[in-house]
C-alpha cells in the first residue's frame, strides 16, 4: 500500500524531530553556577574581579559549542531570555563594585540552525564612557549594559528588528529599566537603532528610566494589546527634580504602540491592571541577588 506524499512527508518529520536529542549539557551547567557563586560580597575586588573573568571564560569555552543553544540552562542564577522566533539568546548578569556602581556582563548566543552563522559575542558594559547613551549605536564590546528579560520582534521595512526589555542595577541608590533595539547587520549585533519615538518629537536609540533603589517600576510588554506598558516616574516633591534616588511610580500608566515602523509614545493608556506583580518583569533570582547584595553593603 502506497501511502500518500503528504502522509509520508509528515511520518518523515515527526521521526526526525524524534531522533533529535537535546545534547546534556547539566555537568557544564554545574560547573558555571560553582563558578558563579565564587563571587561574593565577602571577597575582596580583586578577588571579585578574578572569578569573574574566570566564570566568562568559562562559560565561553563552553558556548563554542553550538549544540548549547538547545540546552535550556534553566538552574542558571541569571537572566536568561530567548527571541521568540528562536534565533537567538541572551545571558545576562552584573557585579557589585566596591565603589558602590554595578557592571553588566553578558553573552549573545546565535542559533546555529537560523538564517545567521553560528556565533557567540561577548556584552561587554560600557555605560561609564557614555555622554549620550539615548543617542549611541552599541556594538557587542560598547554595550549599554542591561540584564534582559523580554525580547519582542518588530518589522520595518521587511527587516525584523528585536526590541529588549531589561534592567539594570546601576548604583546602591538608583536603578534602571531599559529599552534597547538590536539588528543584525552583516551577522553582528547592533544595539540602538532609533525606532523609539520621544514623545511626538523625533526617535531615540534607547530610552532609560532611571529611579529609586527602593522602588519598583513596571516595564513590561503587552501581547493582546501589542504594546509596551510603563509605570510614569516623578520625583517624591518638587525639589528633587531631576535627582533619581527620589523618583518613583506616581500611579499613572504610559506606553508605546508599535505603528508604522516606530514604537510611538501614549501618554496614560488604559491597560487594565498593568501591575500584576513586580515578580512578572523583574525575574524573582534578580530581585533577591539585588537586594539582599544592597543590604549587604549598606
Amino acid at each position: 500500500m502506497k501511502l500518500p506524499i503528504v502522509t509520508f512527508f509528515l511520518l518523515f518529520s515527526f521521526q526526525y524531530i524524534s531522533a533529535k536529542k537535546i545534547v546534556d549539557f547539566s555537568k557544564e551547567e554545574s560547573a558555571l553556577i560553582s563558578a558563579y557563586q565564587k563571587i561574593s560580597r565577602n571577597n575582596s575586588e580583586a578577588q571579585n574581579l578574578q572569578f569573574t573573568s574566570d566564570f566568562i571564560t568559562l562559560f565561553d569555552s563552553i558556548l563554542t559549542n553550538p549544540e548549547t543553544f538547545e540546552y535550556p540552562f534553566a538552574n542558571l542564577p541569571f537572566a536568561n531570555v530567548i527571541a521568540p522566533d528562536n534565533s537567538f539568546r541572551i545571558y545576562s548578569w552584573f557585579l557589585l563594585h566596591e565603589s558602590g556602581t554595578y557592571e553588566n556582563f553578558g553573552f549573545m548566543q546565535l542559533n546555529p540552525e537560523g538564517k545567521r552563522k553560528y556565533s557567540v559575542f561577548r556584552l561587554e558594559d560600557a555605560r561609564e564612557n557614555m555622554r549620550t547613551p539615548h543617542a549611541v549605536v552599541c556594538s557587542p564590546n560598547k554595550w549599554y549594559g542591561a540584564c534582559y528579560y523580554a525580547i519582542v520582534p518588530v518589522k520595518k521595512d521587511g527587516e525584523t528588528l528585536y526590541t529588549l526589555l531589561g534592567w539594570n542595577p546601576n548604583t546602591l541608590f538608583t536603578q534602571q529599566k531599559v529599552i534597547d533595539v538590536v539588528r543584525f547587520k552583516n551577522n553582528i549585533p547592533e544595539f540602538g537603532f532609533p525606532i523609539l519615538e520621544m514623545r511626538g518629537k523625533g526617535t531615540q536609540r534607547r530610552v532609560i528610566f532611571e529611579y529609586s533603589a527602593k522602588s519598583t517600576m513596571m516595564l513590561k510588554f503587552e501581547p493582546k494589546k501589542r504594546m509596551i506598558v510603563f509605570d510614569h516616574l516623578a520625583p517624591s516633591a518638587p525639589q528633587y527634580e531631576d535627582i533619581y534616588e527620589y523618583y518613583g511610580p506616581d500611579g499613572s500608566i504610559d506606553g508605546y504602540k508599535y505603528k508604522k515602523n516606530r514604537w510611538r509614545f501614549q501618554n496614560v493608556v488604559d491597560a487594565r491592571n498593568p501591575r500584576s506583580g513586580f515578580k512578572e518583569y523583574v525575574p524573582q533570582f534578580l530581585q533577591s541577588l539585588l537586594f539582599k547584595e544592597r543590604d549587604i553593603a549598606r
